[in-house]
């Protein structure tokens, strides 16, 4: 059997909503992390959701080396900073529209 994509999913509202059960629906995800602007909402996402790491800080799902890949269910000023670094780190990303604020971080996030 094919190995598991581990997916971080940042951003727990349209994230837990949507991205979860979404990627739950493919039998090679398995949702590992997710990360909310506040600790409080990212563990009880995590909860509801049986979802085994609950963080504030989007920063440790990139830099979790049991994360494959991450989805962005962040505000289009976020997105590029957190789908930049992760790209950086060799991780897989899903983004929601719009990608980002301009051309430029567009470019950018694609080239990475």
């Amino acid at each position: 059997m094919q190995e598991k994509v581990i997916i971080g999913i940042v951003g727990a509202g349209f994230g837990q909503q949507v991205h979860v059960p979404a990627f739950r629906e493919s039998p090679r995800c398995e949702v590992g992390a997710i990360c909310a602007s506040r600790l409080e909402h990212a563990q009880e996402a995590a909860k509801k959701a049986n979802i085994p790491k609950a963080t504030s800080n989007w920063r440790e799902v990139v830099d979790d080396s049991n994360i494959h890949a991450l989805a962005l269910a962040v505000p289009p000023s976020l997105q590029a900073e957190i789908a930049l670094a992760a790209a950086q780190a060799g991780k897989h990303i899903f983004c929601e529209k719009p990608l980002a604020l301009n051309t430029r971080q567009a470019q950018d996030i694609t080239a990475a």
